[in-house]
C-alpha cells in the first residue's frame, strides 16, 4: 500500500483551498435553500410532570440512591405510557377531536429527566395553537388517567404547564452549517483520494516512496532563464 506523505498532502490541500471553500459555500447554500423553501414549518410546546410513588418513605432520610433510581424508573414508565391508545384517545377528546390518536402519537415525545422524578413532554405540529393544546391535553391526561389505568400506587402533577409553541423548524442556519461542513469534507476527501491514486513521479522522494529502490543519480532541471544565462566552454 502506498504511503502518504502528510506534508505533501497538506501542501496539496493548501494549493486547492479555493476549491474547498467554493465547495463549502455551494453545499451550504443548497442545504440552506432546501431547508428554507421545502421543509415545512414546525412548532414545539413542552411541559413537565412531577411523578412520585405514593408508597415511598417520606421521612427525611428517604432521599437515597435507591429512591432516586426508583423515581427515574417511574418517570420513564410514564414516558412509555404516553403512547398507550387509551391515553391518546382521552387526550384527543380533551382537544375536541382536532387531531386523531394516531396523529397525536406521532406528534408527542416524552423522556424522564436524568436523576429526577420529572418527566418532560414535547409536542410538535405545523400549527402552534394545536401544538400547545396537544401538549396541555396529553400532560393532563397522563397525570390523571395513567395511575388509574395501570393501578400503580403513583401520582403525577403538572409541574410546568405547556409552554407557548416556538418555531423549531426549519433551521436554516443549522442546515447551512451542516452544508458547509459536508462540503469541506467532500472536497477534502476528493483531493485526498486523487492524491492517493496519483502515481506520477515528481521528485526523488516520491520515486523512493513508490518504488522502494535506491536512486543512483539525478538529472538537474533548468529553467529557460537559467539556460540562457549559462555558457559552456
Amino acid at each position: 500500500m502506498q504511503e502518504i506523505d502528510l506534508r505533501l498532502l497538506c501542501g496539496v490541500l493548501l494549493a486547492r483551498v479555493k476549491w474547498i471553500i467554493t465547495g463549502m459555500i455551494v453545499l451550504a447554500v443548497l442545504l440552506a435553500s432546501y431547508s428554507y423553501f421545502f421543509v415545512p414549518e414546525q412548532y414545539a410546546s413542552a411541559a413537565k410532570l412531577y411523578v412520585r410513588n405514593m408508597e415511598e418513605n417520606t421521612q427525611a432520610n428517604s432521599s437515597t440512591a435507591s429512591n432516586l433510581s426508583a423515581a427515574e424508573y417511574l418517570a420513564n414508565t410514564y414516558a412509555k405510557g404516553i403512547k398507550l391508545r387509551p391515553i391518546l384517545t382521552a387526550a384527543c377528546e380533551r382537544m375536541n377531536g382536532r387531531v386523531t390518536p394516531q396523529e397525536l402519537g406521532a406528534m408527542v415525545t416524552a423522556a424522564g429527566v436524568e436523576e429526577s422524578s420529572f418527566l418532560e413532554i414535547s409536542v410538535r405540529h405545523t400549527d402552534p395553537v394545536i401544538a400547545k393544546q396537544a401538549c396541555e391535553a396529553i400532560a393532563d391526561t397522563l397525570a390523571t388517567d395513567f395511575p388509574v389505568l395501570t393501578g400503580d400506587p403513583s401520582s403525577a402533577k403538572v409541574a410546568d404547564p405547556a409552554s407557548e409553541a416556538v418555531k423549531v423548524a426549519p433551521n436554516v442556519v443549522r442546515s447551512g452549517i451542516i452544508g458547509a461542513v459536508s462540503g469541506c469534507l467532500l472536497m477534502v476527501g476528493i483531493f485526498v483520494l486523487q492524491e492517493i491514486l496519483d502515481n506520477t513521479v515528481r521528485d526523488k522522494d516520491s520515486l523512493i516512496m513508490q518504488m522502494d529502490v535506491p536512486v543512483l543519480g539525478e538529472i538537474p532541471s533548468f529553467t529557460q532563464s537559467q539556460k540562457r544565462g549559462k555558457s559552456h566552454a
